[in-house]
């Protein structure tokens, strides 16, 4: 199977569709996508991995793919690698992962009997899905904001009659620009009918054009909207009043149903794999998690200072 990056599929595409926006398949997506699947990865810290398994490699692999495979190979010892997983029984789950890594020959192994799968989410997938929409949306938003300031700075448009005069334009605005205190034009520019510069002006209105701000804010939003989704703590941005402790209460419960619901799926596998081949391998949360009920009596401002400061 032949594989593209993202630069030869839009190279192929605009040809055909060059209007189409490509808010995926990016570098600023790609950035984005990169920041969002870090956050993820940093939420959770994982204790006693064998010293002899990449933990890039197995955080990568875990995050992006889904799940990985740990078994026993008489060559490299315990070893943690990405599966195939197929087979199922009868409750439609896999029940085998072939191995296929070009050190070691293809492995067909039995899960429960020869191998162990840690997974993240309930349906084995990783989150490549979840990090790419909202990295496109980032860079979507970012990139409107960037062209909004750049378009802020193009204030004045004047139409000449001819060549030369444009020119002629063109060069005392220079000298303006730079700060010239007197300049000397032309006579040229004058129209000796009506004594006057023969030259219309179109001034744009910088202040009802320029929403970068609002965009910006845009941007704020939907990296909050990220945060709730995979359970990062975090304040409604877009609410600006004072928020009461029940507001933020239920906001953290929101947010929190996936971050957790990811944690005990690894920790349930992480028990089998422990029990298997005898490993104490755990994962936790790696921030400190927040008292949502506000028990050692501080009012609701301190509460939401807290909530922020994370």
């Amino acid at each position: 199977m032949d594989y593209y990056r993202f630069e030869e599929i839009n190279e192929a595409i605009r040809h055909r569709k060059p209007g189409v926006v490509h808010y995926q398949n990016t570098a600023l997506s790609q950035f984005y996508t990169d920041y969002f699947l870090e956050k993820i990865i940093g939420m959770y810290e994982f204790k006693n991995l064998p010293e002899e398994w990449s933990k890039s490699y197995f955080l990568y692999t875990l995050f992006l793919a889904g799940h990985i495979t740990v078994f026993d190979s008489k060559k490299y010892g315990l070893s943690a690698l990405r599966g195939e997983l197929y087979g199922y029984n009868l409750y439609y789950q896999p029940t085998n992962s072939i191995i296929a890594n070009p050190l070691i020959n293809g492995l067909d192994l039995k899960i429960g009997e020869d191998c162990e799968i840690i997974k993240l989410r309930p349906n084995y997938q990783g989150v490549y899905d979840i990090v790419t929409q909202y990295g496109g949306l980032m860079a979507s938003a970012l990139d409107a904001a960037s062209v909004n300031i750049f378009n802020s700075k193009q204030s004045l448009i004047a139409f000449a009659g001819n060549k030369n005069l444009a020119n002629t334009y063109k060069a005392a605005y220079d000298k303006f620009s730079q700060g010239h205190p007197f300049i000397v034009a032309d006579d040229r520019l004058i129209n000796k009918a009506t004594g006057k510069m023969d030259m219309e002006m179109f001034n744009q209105n910088l202040s009802q054009n320029y929403i970068a701000d609002k965009q910006l804010e845009t941007v704020r939003m939907i990296d909050n909207m990220f945060n709730e989704h995979i359970g990062l703590p975090n304040t409604n941005v877009e609410k600006k009043e004072r928020m009461i402790k029940d507001e933020v209460n239920a906001n953290n419960q929101s947010t929190e149903v996936t971050s957790k619901l990811w944690l005990d799926h690894m920790n349930e596998c992480l028990e089998k794999v422990n029990n298997m081949f005898g490993t104490n391998i755990s994962v936790d949360f790696k921030f400190k998690q927040l008292s949502l009920t506000n028990e050692e009596g501080g009012n609701d401002d301190d509460l939401r200072e807290s909530m922020e400061s994370v």
